[in-house]
C-alpha cells in the first residue's frame, strides 16, 4: 500500500446507519494537536503543557468523518455543525473508531 493511499474505516451505527472515518494526514494530525494543545511558561512553574482531550477528540472527528448514510442522518450535509449536533452515544462510536484508526502502529504492525 502506498504511503499516499487513504485509509478509511466503515462504521456501522446500526442496522440502518453508518459513517465512514479515514486516517488523518500529518498536517492535519498536527493541526488536531496544537488546537487541543497550549503551553504556558512562568518563572515560577517552567514550561506547563495543558492537552485538553475533549477538544483533540472534536478536532480529530471533524477531519475524520469522510461521510455518513442512512435515515436517522436526515438527509443532512457532514458539516462540523452538523457533527456536533450527533447525540453524543453516536459521536463517541464515530470518534472512537478516528481515534483506533489514528493510533500510532504498534510493534507488529510496523513489521508488516
Amino acid at each position: 500500500m502506498s504511503f499516499f493511499t487513504q485509509q478509511t474505516q466503515t462504521v456501522q451505527i446500526d442496522a440502518e446507519n453508518s459513517a465512514v472515518v479515514r486516517k488523518l494526514t500529518y498536517a492535519e494530525s498536527q493541526t488536531v494537536k496544537s488546537k487541543a494543545t497550549s503551553v504556558s511558561v512562568s518563572k515560577v512553574h517552567g514550561e506547563q503543557i495543558t492537552i485538553d482531550p475533549f477538544v483533540m477528540q472534536t478536532q480529530m472527528l471533524h477531519l475524520a468523518l469522510v461521510s455518513w448514510s442512512g435515515p436517522s442522518f436526515e438527509e443532512r450535509p457532514m458539516t462540523k455543525a452538523n457533527i456536533d449536533a450527533l447525540p453524543s452515544a453516536v459521536a463517541d462510536k464515530l470518534a472512537e473508531a478516528a481515534d483506533a484508526l489514528n493510533k500510532a502502529p504498534d510493534e507488529d504492525e510496523k513489521k508488516a
